[in-house]
């Protein structure tokens, strides 16, 4: 299943969880989070911490391969952000 997104990621998720026949609360557990922290995950929220999914998906037996997508543009968004940050810490470096 290719994940671009984390609805994408919740799904995956959601069915790993049910193929293993395991309940939100069963899947808390054994990952030391709480159900509620399950059903955000589940529900594809956003900002929801990366060391936690990597548990679950651990936990879960699914393995992630990144491969970059040569259609996006991956490089040149990350140049701009970078030029951005590097202005505002010079700026601010000029204010002090």
């Amino acid at each position: 299943m290719r994940v671009a997104t984390a609805a994408d990621l919740a799904v995956l998720v959601r069915e790993a969880r049910t193929a293993a026949g395991w309940t939100q609360a069963e899947l808390a557990q054994r990952c030391r989070v709480s159900r509620e922290w399950v059903i955000r995950l589940e529900k594809g929220v956003r900002r929801i911490e990366l060391g936690l999914v990597l548990d679950v998906l651990a936990v879960l037996g699914i393995k992630l391969n990144a491969e970059k997508d040569d259609r996006s543009d991956s490089d040149g968004l990350l140049d701009q952000v970078l030029r951005s940050h590097t202005s505002e810490l010079a700026g601010k470096r000029d204010v002090t």
